[in-house]
């Protein structure tokens, strides 16, 4: 992948759509457990794929494409979520009528349902843990947090949903 990035460095595109061609899965399985919606991780994964060709020269060490390349989708799922979360935000100021609380679920939940109710960065970091094979280290640097922050969460978190599991029967 490093010779793929450094044509692409000297303005070879077709390297470029190479390199991002071999990141593309596991960036939208990334963009998909932040936003939970196939589009919006589309539309993430594309605008990162804008901002890695514009921004390519700012990548200091060619090995570490991948990492830099998917920590600009966190960083555009993250753009996304405020964008919603101001939408969500002004929505609510026009609106008369208070909030609706959605009734608690009765029936058994799925494993994704139930990562769904986690917080986005939470919901990440057990998939990049489980689902995609990331060491801690590998997760820490991708969401530039401390190794035991991480750990923390992920943990915290499976005890949470093995709680939920328990109290739902399962």
């Amino acid at each position: 992948m490093t010779d793929f990035i450094e044509k692409a460095k000297k303005g070879d595109g077709e390297s470029f759509a190479q390199a991002v061609m071999q990141v593309k899965d596991k960036a939208y399985r990334v963009a998909y457990s932040y936003l939970n919606d196939q589009e919006s991780s589309m539309d993430a994964v594309c605008d990162a794929v804008e901002k890695a060709f514009l921004h390519l020269e700012t990548l200091r060490d060619n090995r570490y494409f991948s990492s830099w390349f998917i920590r600009i989708v966190i960083n555009e799922c993250k753009a996304q979520l405020q964008k919603r979360q101001r939408a969500l935000t002004l929505s609510q100021q026009l609106s008369d009528e208070p909030e609706h609380e959605t009734p608690a679920r009765e029936e058994v939940m799925d494993v994704q349902a139930l990562l769904n109710q986690l917080a986005p960065l939470d919901r990440l970091l057990i998939s990049l843990k489980f689902f995609d094979g990331y060491t801690l280290d590998e997760i820490a640097e991708l969401t530039q947090l401390p190794v035991g922050t991480v750990k923390t969460k992920i943990y915290g978190n499976l005890k949470r949903l093995k709680r939920s599991l328990e109290a739902e029967g399962v």
